[in-house]
């Protein structure tokens, strides 16, 4: 098609990830699944079989797109996931969805950091394309959040048929660029590839330690998603108001990014005590107002963390393991919340909201204390 020609490289890369952020499912998922005929208990499961799948495949895939071609890891990556969501919209028993799930933790390993090391070769200035793509592809979630949840109340397939179609436009959009595969032509075999790039990240010390606050930082939001039932239950908000709040907060999220657009000196010891007073606020359900405005502060700098911390980790990696080292960073974030889900999960029902963002801010302190000393030496 014309418009697809005239579009420069750059311009179709930034425009697919933004489509690839429109997942108009997340509100209706879970109820999609039960009205499938799937138990409360098996939709958990089939929820953690997703990401332990998503964890075995995160390290191969990226040394697959390193290997072979950024560029035709993320095609593949989102038609298999544009199919995914269709084979979602048929009913099946568990084992059907078992499988359908597969699909969905490959398609999305293929795409996790082969798009980003796709986005660093077309991009001339990374830290402002990057920037960008994550602000808007924030608005396109949450846009894409609230009609998925309109369009449910007419039929709860379509939030999935809607996904898929912005998928296959996305795919398209990578295919039809001219960036070359960038594959190994030195005799390098893929399985020396995956070594190299596991060398490469604990030998480069200060790209480790930026690795390991990310990881800290990014495990925690991402499994943010299923801290906010218990929350505003906790609160004893009105559901009518849930919808509302995720969209504010999500927005932040955005404009955490911008300002990060503006002021991306900021002493990363001062962002990172507002962040910790943050979380630990949210943990403060007896008074609401505190509460939401630590919930509200957090995504804030949720935006400001993870674009900082993805442009200095890029900054630092050599483009023969781009996709690999993104990957692992990804592998690790995954594997984190996995495990911050599950103990999450025995706090909540044990004490409180308090106890887990306290426990949360704890291990940050222990964990990522010295890491964060050395990036500080490093950059002041």
């Amino acid at each position: 098609m014309w418009y697809y020609s005239v579009m420069s490289d750059l311009v179709k890369i930034k425009l697919a990830k933004i489509l690839f952020s429109a997942r108009f499912w997340i509100a209706t998922m879970v109820l999609y699944l039960t009205g499938r005929g799937i138990s409360t208990e098996h939709i958990f499961q089939l929820i953690g079989f997703y990401y332990v799948m998503s964890v075995l495949l995160e390290y191969p895939t990226g040394v697959i797109g390193d290997y072979y071609s950024h560029r035709i890891s993320v095609f593949w990556g989102y038609l298999i996931l544009a199919l995914s969501y269709i084979l979602l919209s048929f009913s099946g028993g568990v084992l059907f969805y078992v499988a359908t799930l597969f699909l969905l933790a490959l398609g999305g390993s293929l795409v996790s950091g082969s798009d980003n090391a796709l986005l660093h070769t077309a991009s001339k200035d990374f830290k402002k394309d990057f920037s960008q793509v994550k602000s808007y592809g924030i608005i396109i979630t949450f846009l894409a959040v609230s009609i998925g949840g309109f369009v449910s109340a007419i039929d709860l397939r379509i939030p999935l048929y809607l996904t898929a179609v912005f998928l296959i436009f996305a795919s398209i959009l990578v295919i039809s660029t001219k960036i070359k595969a960038s594959g190994k032509d030195n005799g390098a075999n893929i399985f020396s590839l995956g070594i190299e790039g596991l060398k490469y990240s604990i030998n480069n010390k200060q790209l480790l330690n930026i690795m390991v606050v990310y990881s800290l930082i990014g495990a925690f939001f991402f499994s943010f998603k299923w801290l906010y039932n218990p929350l505003f239950l906790s609160l004893d908000l009105d559901v009518a108001y849930w919808g509302v709040l995720i969209g504010v907060a999500t927005l932040l999220i955005a404009i955490g990014v911008k300002f990060y657009e503006k002021f991306s000196k900021l002493n990363i010891f001062s962002a990172t005590l507002v962040l910790l007073i943050a979380v630990l606020s949210i943990g403060a359900t007896n008074i609401i107002a505190i509460s939401l405005i630590g919930m509200f502060a957090a995504h804030f700098m949720r935006g400001y963390f993870e674009t900082k911390l993805m442009v200095d980790i890029n900054s630092m990696i050599g483009k023969s393991v781009r996709s690999s080292v993104l990957s692992l960073n990804s592998l690790i974030i995954r594997a984190g919340a996995t495990i911050f889900m599950f103990a999450g999960g025995i706090i909540l029902e044990k004490f409180s909201m308090m106890a887990l963002m306290s426990v949360s801010v704890a291990i940050f302190l222990l964990v990522g204390t010295y890491p964060l000393i050395k990036i500080m030496k490093f950059e002041y």
